[in-house]
């Protein structure tokens, strides 16, 4: 059991190594790169759970999209002539999906169709 773990964490910083060799150059990009990963994840898991509830539904869809939509602050898109309207769709998208998402949130939670957990 030991020697197996020690197997795996000899293996953890090639594995580090062999990602960060892949992400581009400037740090902040890896970051953007890696929300965007975890908004499409969180899209997929959507799609495999069993929502019922409508405003569930469209909180579990807007609150991964500022994720996804910030891939538009890639150091390629800052670059670009358009940067002021990537920025601009990005603040759109943050406020849509964050304010929409979180209102969405509560007003699934003030329904009063959950019951409350008791000892």
């Amino acid at each position: 059991m030991v020697s197996a773990a020690l197997v795996v964490w000899g293996t953890i910083p090639k594995v580090l190594l062999a990602i960060k060799s892949l992400l581009p150059v400037q740090p902040s990009d890896a970051f953007i790169i890696l929300f965007a990963v975890y908004g499409v994840g969180r899209l997929g898991l959507l799609a495999m759970s069993n929502v019922t509830d409508a405003n569930q539904f469209l909180a579990q869809v807007l609150l991964p999209l500022p994720y996804i939509i910030g891939c538009l602050n890639l150091s390629i898109f800052r670059d670009d002539i358009l940067a002021g309207l990537f920025l601009a769709a990005v603040f759109i998208f943050d406020a849509a999906g964050f304010m929409g998402g979180g209102i969405a949130e509560l007003v699934d939670a003030s329904s009063g169709n959950h019951q409350i957990a008791t000892a």
